[in-house]
């Protein structure tokens, strides 16, 4: 899935995405190795287009996984709802524990995290 130019403010981005970079003291092939590594295979030449010319869709995957990476959020809006698969089980799997984890920070995990709370409750009651 991808968003349009008209949906994302990209100068900002653009911004952002390299802040964070630098801010971990990562160039470009260190976060596509970074990226790579955990999963999501992605050129530095596109983190680069990113980051100075991005294109007129951007991969909203890759955007969830730069948030996950940089643990910064890079959109706002509705987007924010879009959650990783991983993510999502990971959560699941925290409520194995006797205690219920904290929400996330994501809205969208917030979101699944507060419902597997009502329905645990419902059960339990």
């Amino acid at each position: 899935m991808s968003h349009s130019l008209q949906e994302i403010n990209l100068e900002e981005l653009s911004r952002t995405l390299r802040t964070a970079r630098e801010a971990k003291g990562w160039t470009l092939e260190h976060l596509a190795r970074e990226l790579w590594v955990r999963g999501f295979a992605t050129s530095q030449n596109k983190l680069w287009r990113l980051e100075n010319n991005p294109p007129s869709r951007i991969d909203t995957e890759l955007l969830l996984w730069l948030e996950k990476i940089l643990e910064v959020d890079l959109v706002g809006g509705d987007y924010q709802r879009q959650v990783l698969i991983d993510d999502v089980t990971s959560l699941i799997d925290s409520f194995g524990s006797a205690e219920t984890p904290p929400a996330p920070i994501s809205q969208g995990l917030r979101r699944i995290h507060d419902h597997l709370k009502q329905l645990l409750r419902k059960k339990a009651g």
